[in-house]
């Protein structure tokens, strides 16, 4: 992951689910005060380390003959007269003080406690303040973001109103993410409700971060194997797959929470092992070994039957999965050199489903028929890589793919029509998730330029027209 840049998920939070003032991470004013100063023990550690590090020097340093200097000697004269210069700044930097030279620089852990700042300017503290603050219309959306090995959670404010868009805080991750899912159920709270993210990683950890909490270092509840507490491994290590594990053995790929059942999270890993864990206990209810179908890349909780699961695999298998007696009540594949990438309900017509994969189609299928699809179409060359449905335009649904296209699609138990398609800008696109409160917004995530944009589909002529 050391040369990639990429969103590879993103999910839109509720308006309304967010505190209108985030708690904040702070360090203590005083513990602020240390940092900034240092201290003197410090400074004379450093400058015995130094002037040890100068006597191994004169040691190795050997004279050359002839009078003619070698390269080696003129770096040492080179390297002899910037410690003199340093020296002599040094000097006139300490003369007169009796504290660390760090206090020089930055003494005060507030600016305005510092008597030699006069002119404060209040307007921007107060523009932070404001732009702090989650509103009432304000939706937070965040993606999980890879940069070079660098891993963060970006959490920003997007404003339909104001269209303002803009990175509010973040979080650092330990291992790349792969898949992310909003739950607003808290069974540490009083009313029971939170504002929490579950984050898949490639270490084969389930994360869940409080998104109330700015400043955070370390996920409020790390999701794993009962009664094991993972150790720090190798890069690249995996668990044993020796049927033993009580939890995943391999990249969690994909995790849904069931919002019929508020304390149940699904999470699927590369190895085939589904696990349903209980939030209210934090640990696996239940563990189901589906390594025959390959990899669990993408699952969905029915949006009616509330213990039916539908998953989708590497090994091209979607199951319907009855959860209460781990049964598949209805299977169908794509093919064995296809890989499913993404399955959602269609929350329009709760019998039907659509299926992307990665050979560029999307097929429709009905779960009451097992095995065969409804219709199916080509939507991107090179792979369909995500998939979204309007929240309240019936038949709006969106798909993007490695051909950076994104596609605008009229669908129907009879029919799959491409309304509308556009070139984003944003190289190939891994991501994209339709906002809950507006029909026609849509966030997408790709791996060039700005990685990530709100596109507003009520600005193409075409999808006004088709769903007018």
């Amino acid at each position: 992951m050391e040369n990639v840049v990429l969103i590879s998920d993103l999910v839109f939070i509720k308006r309304g689910v967010a505190k209108s003032t985030p708690d904040k991470v702070e360090i203590d004013q005083e513990q602020l005060k240390e940092l900034l100063q240092g201290s003197t023990s410090d400074a004379s550690d450093d400058e015995d380390e130094v002037k040890d590090g100068d006597e191994e020097m004169d040691e190795k340093a050997e004279p050359a003959g002839d009078g003619v200097k070698t390269v080696e000697e003129e770096m040492d004269d080179e390297e002899e007269a910037l410690k003199e210069l340093m020296k002599e700044y040094e000097k006139e930097e300490t003369e007169g003080e009796t504290g660390p030279k760090m206090a020089g620089i930055a003494m005060f852990a507030n600016p305005k406690d510092d008597p030699y700042i006069t002119n404060h300017d209040d307007s921007d503290e107060e523009d932070e303040k404001d732009d702090f603050i989650i509103r009432p219309d304000d939706n937070l959306i965040v993606a999980a973001k890879v940069d070079k090995g660098q891993y963060s959670l970006e959490v920003r404010v997007y404003n339909e109103a104001c269209d303002d868009f803009y990175v509010h805080h973040d979080y650092l991750l330990e291992a790349p993410p792969l898949c992310l899912e909003p739950f607003y159920y808290d069974p540490g709270s009083d009313n029971k409700q939170g504002n929490l993210l579950a984050v898949g990683t490639m270490s084969g950890s389930l994360e869940v971060w409080d998104l109330d909490i700015v400043n955070s270092v370390d996920p409020v509840l790390i999701l794993e194997a009962e009664g094991q507490r993972k150790k720090k491994k190798k890069k690249g290590g995996r668990k044993k797959r020796d049927g033993t594990a009580q939890g995943h053995i391999d990249a969690v790929l994909s995790c849904r929470w069931n919002q019929s059942m508020p304390h149940v999270l699904a999470s699927g890993d590369a190895a085939g092992i589904l696990v349903l864990w209980d939030i209210d206990e934090a640990k696996p209810a239940t563990v189901i070994d589906a390594t025959a179908q390959g990899g669990i890349q993408s699952m969905n909780w029915h949006p009616v039957e509330s213990s039916v699961l539908l998953t989708g695999s590497m090994g091209g298998f979607v199951d319907a999965r009855d959860c209460r007696s781990d049964k598949i009540a209805a299977q169908w594949n794509v093919g064995a050199d296809v890989q499913v990438e993404k399955v959602i309900w269609d929350h329009f017509s709760p019998f039907h489903a659509v299926v992307a994969s990665d050979d560029g189609k999307l097929r429709y299928l009905d779960m009451r028929n097992a095995g065969a699809f409804v219709h199916e179409g080509m939507a991107h060359e090179g792979g369909v890589e995500a998939v979204g449905m309007s929240c309240a335009t019936k038949g709006l649904m969106a798909t993007g793919g490695a051909d950076g296209t994104l596609a605008l699609w009229s669908l129907s138990s009879s029919h799959l029509k491409e309304v509308h398609r556009t070139n984003i800008s944003l190289g190939s696109i891994h991501s994209l998730a339709f906002s809950p409160n507006s029909p026609m917004i849509v966030c997408v995530g790709g791996d060039e330029e700005d990685l990530t944009r709100i596109v507003d589909l009520s600005k193409y002529e075409q999808v006004v027209s088709a769903f007018a």
